[in-house]
């Protein structure tokens, strides 16, 4: 079994990756323009809201006012009440 080094390994895929995408694009799987172009959604993580007095509901609230479409809690934040303020 020959070993071959990175240096060469290295050259052959990347000619071997240039070949291809030289290719006509009927040849080669392209993703589709429709579903390259989507909307993006902004969410908020929840750990880095200002204020510790501030109940739950009042940040999703704020959260919400502000035109994001999701939060991330944090894992050490009591469940029942994230749920509730959901």
């Amino acid at each position: 079994m020959k070993t071959i080094n990175r240096r060469d390994f290295l050259k052959k895929t990347s000619s071997a990756g240039l070949a291809l995408s030289l290719l006509p694009g009927n040849l080669v799987a392209a993703p589709d323009a429709a579903k390259a172009a989507r909307a993006l959604k902004k969410g908020y993580m929840l750990n880095t809201y200002p204020g510790k007095e501030v109940s739950v509901l009042e940040k999703f609230k704020n959260i919400h006012a502000a035109g994001f479409a999701g939060v991330e809690p944090s894992s050490h934040m009591d469940q029942d009440e994230v749920l509730r303020a959901r």
